[in-house]
């Protein structure tokens, strides 16, 4: 439940910025140009063109579908886009105002829970101490060390491909897609 709802943020974020950055109606007053046929309603469950809500069809997955509604074409390269943004704003959190003020909070944000103060960044720069066991022995590792969320704010995983921040979101790209049966990525 958590992660449709994240994806519906997500996706709203991404629609919301791309309506944003379209140029204006050529006059005043001037209807928007038809969905093209067949195409999906924009994601969120907004409504299309022609007034119908988005749905999903139950033969069609998640990535599939997102990525169709969002970016126009279904593909290995808008695939990779899709994730890149949900899992990006699953680690950092809202980068951007979402349209309906909806806090994304991110992985790496401190946040309350229950009423009890959480802050998992430590975790993650090595600051809470060992992490991981690298050849017997307990280390902290800096899992950011490629930027932390400034790349994630310009869709990259990282400035560094050596970094393990790389190989972290890398590898949470993959999950993510095969999590939303992203056929053009492997999932």
């Amino acid at each position: 439940m958590f992660i449709s709802h994240l994806l519906v943020a997500t996706l709203s974020i991404a629609v919301y910025a791309e309506e944003a950055a379209a140029p204006a109606p050529a006059a005043e007053g001037a209807a928007p140009a038809p969905a093209a046929e067949g195409a999906p309603a924009p994601a969120g469950g907004a409504p299309a063109a022609g007034g119908a809500p988005a749905t999903r069809p139950e033969s069609t997955s998640i990535c599939d579908f997102y990525t169709q509604a969002v970016f126009g074409e279904n593909n290995e390269a808008n695939q990779l886009k899709l994730l890149t943004t949900v899992v990006n704003r699953v680690v950092g959190g809202n980068f951007t105002a979402t349209p309906d003020g909806v806090p994304v909070t991110g992985i790496l944000a401190k946040t309350n829970f229950n009423g009890e103060a959480i802050d998992l960044l430590p975790i993650f720069t090595g600051q809470a101490g060992p992490v991981i066991n690298e050849g017997g022995t307990p280390t902290a590792v800096n899992f950011l060390d490629g930027g932390g969320a400034e790349p994630l704010k310009e869709g990259k995983a990282s400035n560094n491909p050596a970094s393990r921040q790389e190989s972290l979101l890398n590898h949470l790209y993959q999950l993510f897609g095969s999590l939303l049966k992203c056929g053009a990525q492997g999932g």
